[in-house]
């Protein structure tokens, strides 16, 4: 079995399983709810980390040991399911499964909802308009000009297409998590100006005997 904190290590069969045990117990989502919020949290136009999540998908549940490496199989679950939409992949229980399709859905939207920025693209929100109906966050509108008369085919059809929709977000977002990468990259490799280069300000001065002595 592979080591738990290899954070880049696929899972294998055995451990999904112990993170859907572990997921199914009560106390948290479950493991579909829980695979929609990091599915929406991997598209997100930026970047949350895992302190901000990992919380949400505890729940009230124990993480501490025996459990505490179930911490860094949902970790690389999130990688793996970071790599599936990479390779035009996405992780989502069967149409058929009405119940367990909303409750992925619910859990795409929760991670929707811990990401502001996503109400800043207001194409991504209307692809991804199918996800809130099947996952309860928002009602599916009788009273629109072209009224659905089978809900429920609506509902079966929209169900089988969550892969799609997810995926197609997930590359709606691609520009904004890049813009921000390259920017958080920019910073990072921001030079530093030296103790005897000019100063930045544009005096003329050394750095240490300008700005950087004040």
């Amino acid at each position: 079995m592979a080591d738990p904190g290899d954070l880049g290590h696929p899972l294998s069969d055995e451990e999904w399983v112990a993170v859907e045990d572990f997921l199914d117990a009560p106390g948290g989502p479950n493991i579909h709810t829980c695979v929609g919020f990091l599915t929406a949290i991997a598209s997100g136009p930026t970047h949350i980390h895992p302190g901000e999540w990992l919380p949400l998908v505890f729940g009230t549940r124990p993480v501490e040991s025996p459990n505490e490496r179930v911490v860094g199989l949902v970790l690389r679950m999130f990688n793996a399911i970071v790599a599936g939409l990479g390779e035009e992949c996405v992780f989502y229980p069967d149409a058929g499964d009405v119940e367990e399709v909303g409750r992925w859905c619910a859990g795409y939207m929760m991670g929707v909802d811990l990401d502001d920025a996503w109400l800043e693209h207001d194409d991504v929100i209307s692809a991804i308009f199918p996800i809130a109906v099947l996952g309860g966050h928002t009602a599916l509108d009788e009273g629109d000009e072209d009224p659905i008369d089978d809900e429920d085919g609506w509902r079966l059809a929209a169900g089988g297409g969550i892969g799609d929709i997810a995926l197609e977000a997930f590359e709606l977002l691609a520009q904004a998590r890049n813009q921000l990468a390259a920017a958080a990259a920019g910073v990072a490799q921001a030079p530093r100006t030296g103790r005897n280069d000019p100063c930045p300000c544009g005096s003329g001065k050394k750095h240490k005997k300008c700005c950087l002595g004040k």
